[in-house]
């Protein structure tokens, strides 16, 4: 072998080396992903089974299985007012095979005022496809019929709560300063109890979630509806008039809505998240699961993980600029 042939071998095997080296996926690559997903999908969500996040989680779960072809699955972890979701997702692999559905601003109070991690910022925001309104909810036996003559009461109005935690909790606190209702706030209920309470007349006023179950003693006159907080009338009961309405348009804002936001770890790779992203948004587009949802009350309002993020971060100025006020109840 004559060395011109020799030179040639090994400038052969030194480009097949370099082209096997150039052609191999990056660690986290879009190639590396390709048969994502190939397990089942679990979604952390922060309340107990029945609850109306639940009910609309097993709902999208199931249409997002449909477009990704792998069972996804709801797994409850209820407690401390949704945070237990928070805490298990921030300690999940990045690998897309866990994502949850975390409630704000409730979550958003508990970074802000008592300083809890993670960063909700840090997470790889993917979509939202459920909102949640809340409404104003007098007794029948109080002597309440608008929010112009409980801002002139001359005592504290006894406002009926489950505690500090939840979305409820900041939206009401939040709500009832711009109108400069006078309260006393009344901790300990179960939501259940909340019903019960203002039908009875345990307290005077509360606010719940606008579900069908929980408007039904308006409807059936053991209740009145005040206002609803939020943007426009809700389409389900659009008799309800918003804080615009009656004279307090800041009621109106955007982040007085509860929001259930889908996230998935930090550091999630792109690649995953887009396609994760993608099934959360196909949702939205399945009308036979968007009525189901809305049939209880939930709106399916889509945002996606860019949206979701950005109102993130509204939502934690909204917490910031009334901090004081929100930490005259919630302790550290």
């Amino acid at each position: 072998m004559d060395s011109h042939e020799t030179n040639w071998r090994g400038a052969a095997t030194l480009l097949l080396g370099t082209l096997v080296w150039v052609t191999l996926p990056a660690p986290g690559s879009v190639s590396a992903q390709d048969k994502y997903p190939s397990k089942p999908i679990t979604i952390i969500e922060g309340f107990g089974a029945g609850s109306g996040s639940d009910a609309a989680a097993r709902l999208q779960g199931g249409a997002m299985s449909r477009t990704l072809g792998v069972p996804v699955v709801v797994r409850n972890a209820p407690g401390a007012g949704g945070r237990n979701a928070v805490t298990l997702l921030s300690r999940a692999k990045p690998d897309g095979y866990t994502t949850a559905m975390i409630n704000v601003p409730g979550q958003v109070v508990e970074q802000v005022i008592r300083g809890l991690p993670p960063d909700l910022r840090e997470f790889t925001w993917i979509g939202r496809q459920v909102s949640q309104r809340y409404f104003l909810q007098a007794s029948a036996k109080s002597p309440w019929t608008s929010l112009k003559q409980m801002k002139e009461a001359k005592e504290p109005i006894r406002f009926g709560a489950t505690g500090t935690g939840g979305n409820m909790f900041p939206i009401t606190v939040i709500a009832a300063d711009i109108v400069g209702l006078p309260l006393r706030f009344i901790f300990g209920f179960k939501p259940p109890e909340l019903i019960t309470g203002i039908i009875r007349g345990d307290f005077e006023i509360t606010a719940m979630p606008l579900f069908t179950a929980w408007y039904s003693a308006v409807e059936k006159g053991e209740a009145r509806a005040i206002a609803i907080f939020g943007p426009g009338r809700h389409p389900l009961w659009p008799n309800l008039p918003a804080g615009d309405e009656v004279g307090f348009p800041e009621l109106s804002q955007p982040t007085l809505v509860g929001q259930n936001l889908y996230a998935l770890p930090p550091r999630t790779p792109a690649a995953i998240a887009n396609k994760l992203e993608q099934a959360l948004a196909e949702v939205g587009r399945d009308q036979q699961v968007v009525k189901k949802i809305e049939a209880d009350g939930n709106l399916v309002r889509p945002l996606n993980g860019k949206e979701a993020a950005a109102l993130v971060g509204e939502m934690i100025q909204l917490v910031e600029k009334n901090r004081t006020l929100l930490e005259k109840y919630v302790k550290k």
